[in-house]
């Protein structure tokens, strides 16, 4: 299933500390937009990680994200992601490089129906118009685990993922490799789901504060 910049756009109108955010508000965010953001916060993250479970090079250009206001969510693919191409990867432990995924911290992951420690997530940091800005960010990987059983793993600072959540067949009307969506929005929660080839889609629950 699975196979293997400089815009003048100012950076602290996204990613910011500040009032609370709403899921239901978010919307695509222009493609411009998007690969300006992704260019920034991967090479920051690369840089103030340099261990990380998985490694790969990303692909800013084809980073597609959703924002409202000051908060957003922004996924950042692994470069030649390419339908019909298999990577070995997906059969090893961690499984093969899929994205970088940010997002602002008023959206949490959510385990076991509480919203995950920080301290099991990596962030950047970076300075913007308004001061010190950050993102939390997951290294999102895909996971063979045998006939038709594919995983989406994300990893925090431990590790092993904190995320483990199953891919299904599901069309969706996407015009990227690799795209978000967040529904379901409800009591400070929602789903966030990642789509692959307009087809392959798998969602975990997300606290909204």
């Amino acid at each position: 299933m699975i196979r293997n910049l400089t815009t003048g756009i100012t950076l602290f109108t996204l990613f910011a500390f500040g009032a609370t955010c709403r899921a239901e508000d978010l919307k695509k965010m222009s493609p411009e937009a998007s690969q300006a953001y992704g260019q920034h916060l991967s090479e920051l993250f690369e840089k103030e990680n340099k261990e990380r479970q998985v490694k790969f090079e990303v692909d800013p250009s084809q980073a597609s994200g959703l924002s409202a206001g000051q908060d957003g969510i922004l996924a950042v693919p692994i470069k030649g992601l390419k339908e019909g191409v298999i990577d070995p990867a997906v059969e090893s432990e961690n499984g093969g490089g899929l994205c970088y995924l940010f997002l602002s911290p008023c959206f949490t992951p959510v385990i076991d129906g509480k919203p995950i420690d920080p301290k099991k997530l990596r962030s950047v940091k970076y300075s913007g118009g308004q001061g010190e800005r950050e993102a939390f960010c997951l290294i999102v990987t895909v996971k063979h685990v045998g006939g038709d059983d594919w995983r989406l793993y994300a990893f925090g600072s431990e590790k092993t993922p904190v995320i483990d959540a199953r891919f299904s067949e599901e069309a969706e009307d996407v015009d990227t490799a690799v795209a978000i969506r967040v529904n379901g929005a409800k009591d400070n929660k929602a789903n966030l789901a990642l789509t692959l080839y307009k087809k392959y889609s798998a969602a975990f629950p997300i606290g909204v504060k």
